[in-house]
């Protein structure tokens, strides 16, 4: 009697054991599933802060590609920060600009700026920019609009511009290689070149 008590005692042990033993792998391997796809989706989906701005339209990221949205806004940024200027406010547009430019472009694009908030505060000169369009490329965005320039209160200069701005996407984040504003002026002079070549 002791014998078949001792073996029922055994057996419930053993089976409490080997039950015991069947939960912890199969936990085990639900963890490892759960890191697995929480590593897979961090490595895949990336959230990016815009510089200060508000953000007007819903955007996504997903590895190195940036939703057309994404750009447009992030277009419409560097662009407020290029052209709707004052003297005051030129050196802390110049940082919003160079924060997301790319290390090798950095110091062109920061002599580029320098040079063009120079020629504002020696002319007292401010300036506001009205969006036409913005046409996103693979590793550029072409934003059209029109450029007022004002000396005091009044308009010196409106003229059609364009600012080629030609990036980067590296893990998930947006850098500037190169920033190229081309005035209607430029536009009409470029246009008359090419006429010129074709001839």
């Amino acid at each position: 009697m002791l014998f078949s008590k001792y073996k029922s005692n055994l057996d419930k042990h053993i089976y409490e054991n080997k039950t015991f033993k069947i939960i912890t792998i199969v936990l085990s391997a639900v963890i490892v599933f759960q890191t697995f796809i929480i590593i897979n989706k961090a490595s895949s989906e990336r959230v990016v802060f815009l510089p200060p701005k508000a953000i007007s339209k819903e955007f996504s990221i997903t590895n190195n590609e940036l939703s057309k949205t994404y750009l447009e806004e992030v277009a419409s940024f560097i662009t407020y920060n290029m052209f709707n200027s004052t003297t005051e406010l030129a050196q802390n547009n110049a940082l919003n600009i160079l924060m997301l430019t790319e290390p090798t472009a950095y110091y062109g694009t920061k002599k580029m700026l320098e040079n063009q908030y120079e020629y504002l505060k020696r002319n007292n000169i401010s300036r506001t920019f009205f969006i036409n369009s913005i046409d996103t490329k693979k590793t550029r965005i072409v934003v059209s609009g029109i450029l007022k320039s004002f000396i005091g209160s009044k308009v010196a200069n409106s003229e059609l511009t364009k600012l080629e701005i030609d990036y980067s996407v590296e893990n998930g984040r947006f850098y500037i290689t190169n920033l190229n504003a081309i005035t209607e002026k430029q536009l009409k002079e470029i246009e008359e070149e090419n006429k010129k070549e074709l001839k």
